[in-house]
């Protein structure tokens, strides 16, 4: 038997890998789960294999969105925010490399385009998620966020995975100056081989 906590939870990054699994796993914990992606057909199916388990949420709204756009984030929180009366957990697990192949480019040899397309996709995508549900959870007296990150990180320089980018979302601690609630800067669990997004 599985316990629902009442919650209402949200995940950035949902069609796919960590994403999904956290979005099947919290489908039967929580009252409400929002699912967020740029891969619509990708969250189609999160969506129907949370829909074929047993006791799922009360209520599941999908966005498929490009959380490293400002005005895209924006408009699909203001969303969110009209739907739901609270936003009790945020998971951020949008990451990897971009379509232009960055993990498999060295530092020195990574053009200002490639870094600022890594760093837009590891760490401002969890920066706009963040900022935009912080107020609320400070109003609520209440809430939490993860931040997930890639296990290639911990790796050897042989895999190539750029050495300025092996600690991207550690970056964002410098929120917890102002968050009165509990956070996870980083966590990563596993490594994965996953389709890239468009």
């Amino acid at each position: 038997m599985t316990h629902n906590t009442g919650k209402i939870a949200v995940i950035s990054g949902a069609a796919h890998g960590i994403g999904k699994a956290v979005a099947l796993l919290l489908a039967e914990q929580v009252k409400a789960l929002v699912l967020i992606d740029i891969d619509a057909q990708g969250l189609a199916r999160t969506q129907a294999e949370m829909n074929e388990k047993s006791g799922t949420v009360a209520a599941c709204y999908v966005y498929a969105a490009d959380v490293t756009q400002e005005p895209q984030v924006r408009q699909v929180f203001a969303e969110i925010r009209n739907i739901c009366p609270r936003i009790d957990i945020l998971i951020n697990a949008v990451g990897g490399s971009s379509s232009s192949g960055e993990a498999g480019v060295l530092t020195e040899n990574m053009s200002l385009q490639q870094w600022q397309a890594m760093l837009s996709l590891n760490l401002s995508s969890a920066f706009l998620c963040c900022r935009e549900v912080i107020s609320l959870m400070k109003k609520q007296g209440y809430g939490r966020i993860v931040n997930f990150s890639s296990i290639a990180r911990h790796g050897p320089a042989e895999t190539k995975y750029p050495a300025l980018m092996r600690h991207p979302k550690p970056a964002l601690t410098v929120l917890r100056a102002n968050w009165p609630g509990k956070s996870h800067p980083s966590a990563s669990p596993a490594m994965l081989s996953l389709p890239v997004s468009p």
